[in-house]
């Protein structure tokens, strides 16, 4: 339990750099019919969170949560930068452009 926990929140946190936040908690998950492929057929976890884009409103919440005006206008630059794929390491793994499972596994 602590081990998928753990890599529950690393998911998270890669996500959250990639600028996407927890859409949905505890989804149920069930992969055993989808795939004919065995080795995609085993279900490892029983719930899974989904993610979706952070957009100008989550932007405006989380700013409107920050007092310093300094501090402000630095975090909105880069959650901006995040917002738009323009980090270093967003055009380095280009996470936009995998957008299906099968677009990761290797042939």
């Amino acid at each position: 339990m602590k081990r998928k926990q753990m890599i529950g929140y690393m998911i998270k946190v890669v996500m959250e750099m990639f600028g996407y936040q927890v859409y949905q908690r505890r989804m149920q998950i069930s992969l055993a019919n989808q795939y004919k492929n065995e080795e995609r057929s085993r279900n490892y976890f029983a719930t899974a969170s989904r993610y979706k884009k952070i957009g100008k409103k989550e932007i405006k919440l989380y700013l409107s949560e920050t007092a310093d005006p300094n501090c402000r206008a630095v975090f909105e630059q880069l959650i901006t930068m995040i917002k738009d794929c323009k980090t270093d390491y967003q055009k380095r793994y280009a996470l936009d452009r995998h957008t299906t499972w099968e677009t990761l596994i290797s042939k």
